[in-house]
């Protein structure tokens, strides 16, 4: 099991919302672990918690995830 404690900045400072936004909804991608690899084929379970100073985060509804095939190998 692996744990990284990582800050998602998802508003500016004076709280408007980062991304490609429209009346429904904003698509932001922030790359994680660009360099990470899954070494051997199988299932894979990845958590998220929030950490943020408001809870529950008003406006935030859905966090969705994209895993990148690529042909690098270690």
């Amino acid at each position: 099991m692996l744990t990284e404690q990582v800050s998602l900045e998802l508003a500016n400072k004076i709280g408007v919302w980062l991304g490609d936004c429209n009346a429904d909804a904003c698509q932001l991608r922030i790359p994680l672990q660009e360099g990470a690899y899954f070494n051997q084929p199988g299932a894979y379970q990845l958590a998220i918690e929030q950490f943020s100073r408001d809870n529950p985060l008003q406006g935030i509804q859905h966090i969705g995830f994209h895993l990148e095939k690529t042909d690098k190998r270690k």
